[in-house]
């Protein structure tokens, strides 16, 4: 059976095992929009559910989505097509005031776990914010 959801406009394909990964996906599962997305463990699929140019080994080493048209990205194009669908920008929600940026409220950068922990804008935003405390 291939999973391709024509339905839905993403079908997002994780690694439920790892335990960052799995913490990552319940977030953007709770977030609004979240529910027009097909969320797909691949820690547990077969590898005929993954469709064309997904094997089994890709989808467990980052996070793969596939869009409504067939196309596969992955990586950060894909996490910027997941975000799209989320509930956008509202006033004062920066990095600096995210509970995942790691940098000083007074630094112009902080290091940030959805990028491996490189150095961010402390100004800039994602869909990924959560609120700190």
């Amino acid at each position: 059976m291939n999973v391709l959801a024509k339905s839905a406009p993403l079908t997002v394909y994780f690694d439920g095992e790892y335990l960052v990964c799995s913490a990552e996906i319940a977030h953007y599962r709770r977030q609004r929009g979240s529910q027009a997305c097909k969320w797909v463990d691949a820690a547990v699929c077969t590898d005929a559910q993954f469709g064309p140019g997904l094997t089994h080994v890709s989808a467990l080493r980052r996070l793969h989505v596939r869009r409504a048209d067939g196309r596969l990205v992955d990586g950060m194009r894909g996490f910027a097509a997941l975000w799209r669908v989320f509930t956008k920008y509202a006033a004062g929600q920066m990095c600096v005031s995210c509970a995942l940026h790691r940098g000083k409220a007074a630094d112009p950068t902080g290091a940030c776990p959805l990028f491996a922990d490189k150095q961010v804008n402390a100004k800039g935003w994602c869909s990924a914010w959560v609120k700190k405390g």
